[in-house]
């Protein structure tokens, strides 16, 4: 999905669990302070946020499937499916008095 061209990323997996707030917290204004704010303001003579308007761009073509309604219902769907599934399956072998 993140690509390095498609929006931005904060490391914030490793170390401490109990500090990872304040990690991700120092890092999350350290990358809008040195990344994403600058280049938002940063304007061609037009007046553009042509790297900006890239970088969207570029979210979009790349990421946009992954956050469809479409997905979403497809996903839930075969989630639920399965979860139905082993419960029938389950009251079946209660039934039957051969359950696990």
């Amino acid at each position: 999905m993140y690509d390095g061209d498609n929006g931005w990323a904060i490391d914030g997996a490793d170390g401490d669990p109990a500090h990872r707030d304040d990690r991700d917290a120092a890092a999350l204004l350290d990358l809008l302070e040195r990344q994403v704010i600058p280049l938002f303001y940063e304007r061609d003579a037009d007046g553009l946020p042509r790297g900006w308007l890239r970088r969207v761009k570029t979210s979009l073509r790349t990421l946009l499937s992954a956050f469809t309604a479409e997905r979403i219902l497809r996903d839930s769907a075969a989630t639920m499916y399965h979860i139905v599934s082993a419960r029938r399956g389950r009251d079946r072998a209660l039934q039957c008095g051969s359950a696990p």
